[in-house]
């Protein structure tokens, strides 16, 4: 039963959630005045004294009202100007154009901006900027506009519309964060909204000859779709867009390594793995999301904030968890004290604090007043977040309006922190409106920059990159401070293919003689946009992290087949025994660019005879587009990894790839034929002993029936010896209750290759109440794998015997398919199944799944017959339920058989939803409404989505995660789909929740007052 509750949401883009429900009069005799004080703001001097800061460190202001007002992201260019992003009024004055892009200057270098133009004005709602290749780039959904300032007045008078189409369906998940990335590219988040983006500018448009209007009538380019990802932009080919894999909601970080991190509300820190770029070179690879939670204290760690809770936020609260007002109520109806809108991510690069501070990530909450700190753990590929500052932040306020949004480094080396600095940052639409009518939404118009600076800080000189030559932004790449080496390798950039022949040698020798690792680093990535081939002694450096960015770097060479790169492509190879896993990590993403052949497919071997850790297996699929075949069969020559664990899912993986990847070449042609040899010599092992027979057995039926024929023939049919022996034992293992529970479920599973009219009866057998539930559960799976209509009238005709989960199992299964489902309806109408055993869901299926009018037509009438009564006139059915006296342990019964499949409390169940052991803070009333009426509160997080593959068959569930070729459902009990893109033919959501409404089916309102006991006890 999958929470539908929402976490604290504020004004901010990262944080808007519009709560689309009406609430519930309050009793006209409520009146909330005197439980609502205003809360005064704090001038700048007074603001100051609020603050609790780390010690050895002060805070102080940079800019504030009427200089800046409501900033919300800001960037520095090359002479150290600052430009801010003014996210003006509520987001229901978007359309007015209050927003403005806002000029600051230091013109006396004492670190206060006492200079305030407004750049840029009549905008809708900027999100964020970065200025590059002498103007601005300003994300203002739907477009990106690069705006330029001709006349050097302080004022835009250029603006164009550079790129159009993001989302803007979602307030709280606009595009955000343009951070500089070690490839020469902008890189930004589409957060939730994504949207189909098109670049406004011509395939040849250069910017250093910027002529605007020559883009008139062009055609347009193809969109590029960005639902779920990250983005970059290549400022020096006229932006062009390519999709990242990414996905967070607003804040986007990178460490001097070049690993990205992301953030949303309450998942604070998150990872990001790999690129699209790579998945996307093979479609037929299924890989699992690579946005990964890494906070070792869980997404929605506790903060420790010093302001006083809101008193509207803490009476609303109260009035959510009495069932008063809808809306969520998170962490058993705690107010605060738990991250609820992270925001701003950003790992500290500069050089003004203690080198300790270095490579620290910083994350603002701004519902909080607070900007909380982790330590980045290398753990191998991922690392670990851990909190740093112990039941206490890095920086408090105990001014409710003080308002961390985002952050960045700066030129001076500081941290600089944006202020919305408002009274109110929540959304009008989720404020109750008899609280919203005592608060004033209007109190804004402040704003304010800060920035935390050591204590023995002195202010460097104002830098003047602007006036540099090549020489110097080449030294630049190697200084302290990352916004230095950012902003010479941008500036650097549009010269590269310029540079001349001494200014290319300055690169090379920094490549490899530098003294900072990070120098080399960037000497190497702009080596890279320069199109020169990589210094192979970078690829021997000393530090591990040089060696990683440099294989990254070599793949162009790797993807060049002439003998000059023979060299660079050897050395790749060899790295596949490095002693750094994340090196090896690069190595197995970045070998797919080489040519297959044997010496990269021995590379690869060594990648995973090395990968004890089994940390490879997606990266290395990933780069086999080509060679699957060869790679599988020297897997089978190695005894000692084939019979590993890993090793056996590795050749059933590859099996797979290899059946479904076309023939496109004469390579492809000659790896599936070393593909068939190998899998006829795994089937000759398979007389050696009943291990090499299992290995054989679960390789070959990873593969479609058409590839299974072509390996007996090429087997002299041996292969159908090995399965015959197989399937005979299974006939006899799997109805043999005398034999333990888990050799009859894998003979269940075996029977998948024998004929139906071996298996039917043996499966129709084990579909009786006597059966253990995991065997029948086990035998309608098995049943599903049979085309005949024969085998869904078994399940059918044992349907009414079935437990409620069984029958849910099985309604699933008999729901994915068109032709299964008209045979559902028919046992409806003939009242072989009653309607009500089906469920919602399953009627959600038949209704929406497929594309047959008629078909819909037929199951939307029978449906109206079990149409759920209004679930208001249901809760209050059960509001009896409320008097009965429950009992727990009857209630923790009640919880195993109806919600562990979907929640987790003392540890049972599954983590699909939240745990519900927090609900016994909201009151016996709160648990009764959501239990029985799941959607009138729906979450988009656990919103259901309904997928139609291109052969038909029909699937539903949340999406867990997305990737350049697949897409994964999650389902109850953890179960998961992953679906190749190239197989969807149809995604969209349900817009309801993933539990469906109706449990009152399987509970009666003393069982229900047993749950509700139970729940109210839970640890």
């Amino acid at each position: 039963m999958p929470s539908r509750r929402f976490g604290f949401v504020s004004l901010l883009p990262p944080l808007l959630l519009i709560v689309m429900v009406t609430a519930p009069a309050v009793r006209a005799e409520d009146d909330f005045a005197t439980q609502l004080p205003r809360i005064a703001p704090l001038e700048p001097a007074e603001a100051l004294k609020s603050f609790k800061l780390l010690p050895g460190f002060r805070i102080e202001l940079v800019a504030a009202e009427p200089d800046v007002v409501d900033p919300v992201a800001l960037c520095f260019d090359e002479r150290g100007r600052m430009f801010v992003a003014e996210m003006r009024g509520y987001s229901e004055d978007r359309d007015k154009k209050l927003s403005r892009i806002r000029l600051l200057e230091d013109t006396d270098n004492d670190g206060r901006f006492e200079k305030s133009t407004v750049f840029a004005d009549e905008l809708l709602w900027p999100t964020a900027v970065f200025w590059t290749n002498g103007g601005l780039l300003v994300a203002d959904a739907p477009d990106v506009l690069f705006l330029q300032d001709t006349n050097e007045d302080g004022q835009a008078d250029e603006r164009n519309v550079v790129l159009s189409g993001f989302g803007t369906g979602n307030v709280q998940g606009l595009l955000n964060s343009f951070q500089w990335s070690l490839d020469n590219r902008i890189v930004g988040s589409a957060s939730s909204s994504g949207g189909l983006v098109t670049s406004l500018l011509p395939e040849y448009f250069s910017f250093d000859k910027l002529r605007f209007e020559a883009v008139v009538n062009r055609p347009l380019r193809q969109p590029v779709n960005l639902r779920g990802r990250d983005f970059a932009l290549d400022p020096g080919h006229n932006l062009k867009v390519e999709p990242l894999t990414g996905g967070g909601q607003h804040g986007l970080t990178f460490n001097d390594w070049g690993d990205r991190f992301v953030c949303s509300n309450s998942d604070h820190l998150q990872q990001i793995l790999y690129e699209d770029r790579y998945l996307a070179r093979s479609p037929y690879v299924a890989i699992s999301g690579a946005r990964v939670s890494i906070a070792a204290d869980g997404p929605q760690a506790d903060v420790f904030r010093t302001s006083p809770v809101e008193p509207w936020r803490e009476l609303r609260t109260k009035l959510r968890v009495s069932g008063k007002v809808p809306g969520p109520v998170e962490r058993g109806g705690l107010a605060s004290g738990y991250f609820t809108s992270a925001t701003g991510v950003t790992v500290y690069r500069g050089n003004a604090w203690e080198e300790e501070y270095r490579g620290q990530v910083f994350i603002a909450d701004v519902g909080s007043n607070l900007i909380h700190r982790k330590r980045l753990v290398d753990t191998g590929i991922l690392y670990r977040g851990e909190r740093i500052d112990e039941k206490t932040e890095f920086l408090t306020s105990t001014d409710n309006w003080f308002r961390p949004v985002q952050m960045a480094n700066a030129p001076d080396g500081c941290l600089y922190v944006c202020d919305m600095y408002r009274e109110v940052i929540e959304h009008p639409a989720s404020l109750p409106p008899d609280i919203k009518k005592h608060l004033d939404l209007s109190s804004r118009g402040r704003g304010r920059i800060w920035r935390i600076v050591p204590e023995a800080f002195q202010q460097p000189q104002r830098p003047r990159l602007h006036e540099a030559e090549n020489a110097e932004l080449i030294e630049l790449l190697g200084h302290s401070n990352g916004w230095h080496r950012d902003t010479a390798a941008r500036l650097l950039y549009p010269r590269l293919s310029l540079l001349p022949n001494e200014d290319s040698a300055r690169l090379r020798t920094m490549a490899v003689e530098a003294k900072s690792p990070v120098a080399r680093i960037h000497a190497i990535a702009a080596l890279h946009g320069r199109y020169e081939h990589l210094e192979l002694k970078t690829l021997a450096d000393p530090h591990p992290r040089v060696r990683q960015v440099a294989v990254r770097f070599a793949e162009t060479q790797l993807s060049n087949s002439a003998p000059t790169w023979d060299d660079v492509r050897r050395s790749v190879f060899e790295l596949a025994d490095d002693e750094d896993p994340r090196v090896r990590w690069q190595v197995a993403l970045s070998i797919g660019e080489a040519p297959s052949g044997p010496q990269r497919n021995r590379a690869i071997m060594r990648l995973i005879e090395n990968d004890t850790q089994n940390q490879l297996p997606d990266a290395i699929l990933s780069s086999l587009r080509r060679g699957a075949g060869d790679v599988f069969a020297r897997l089978v020559e190695n005894r000692v990894l084939r019979e590993s664990s890993r090793g056996r899912t590795l050749l059933r993986r590859l099996a797979e790839q290899v059946d479904r990847q076309p023939e496109d070449t004469d390579l492809d042609v000659e790896d599936k034929r070393r593909f068939f040899s190998a899998a006829g010599a795994l089937v000759d092992l398979a007389e050696e002993d009943k291990l090499a027979a299992e290995i054989a057995r679960s390789t070959i039926e990873a593969v479609s029936p058409e590839t299974a024929t072509q390996i007996s023939r090429a087997t002299g049919r041996r292969s159908e010896k090995l399965f015959r022996q197989a399937i005979t034992l299974a006939l006899l293992t799997a109805p043999d209750r005398d034999v333990p529970s888990e050799q009859r479920h894998k003979a269940v599973e075996q029977l998948r290759r024998a004929s139906f009219d071996e298996a039917g009866p043996v499966l129709a057998e084990l579909l009786t109440p006597g059966e253990p539930s995991e065997i029948q559960t086990a035998a309608i799976a098995t049943l599903g794998f049979f085309k005949d209509s024969a085998a869904a009238a078994i399940i059918i005709d044992r349907f009414p015997a079935l437990s409620p989960a069984l029958k849910a199992r099985a309604a699933e299964q008999l729901c994915s398919s068109k032709e299964d489902a008209q045979l559902v309806l028919d046992a409806v109408e003939a009242k072989q199944i009653a309607a009500t055993d089906l469920g919602p869901d399953a009627w959600r299926r038949l209704i929406t799944s497929f594309e047959d009018e008629q078909f819909r037509e037929r199951a939307r009438k029978l449906f109206e017959a079990v149409r759920p009564a209004d679930r208001k006139e249901v809760v209050e059915a059960y509001r009896e339920a409320l008097s009965l006296t429950g009992a727990k342990d009857r209630g923790k019964a009640v919880f195993a058989k109806q919600c562990a499949s979907c929640h987790k409390v003392e540890g049972v169940g599954h983590e699909l939803g939240p745990s519900l052991a927090a609900m016994k803070q909201r009151g016996a009333e709160a648990i009764l409404v959501n239990v029985l009426d799941p959607n009138r509160e729906v979450n988009p997080q656990f919103v259901s989505y309904a997928l139609l593959t291109s052969d038909g068959k029909a699937l539903s569930g949340l999406i867990a995660s997305e990737t350049a070729t697949s897409i994964t459902l999650k389902r109850a009990e953890n179960a998961t789909d992953t679906v190749l893109r190239v197989d969807i033919e149809e995604l969209k959501s349900t817009g309801q929740s993933l539990m469906p409404e109706g449990l009152e089916k399987q509970l009666d309102k003393q069982s229900l007052a047993d749950l509700i006991a139970y729940l109210m006890t839970a640890n």
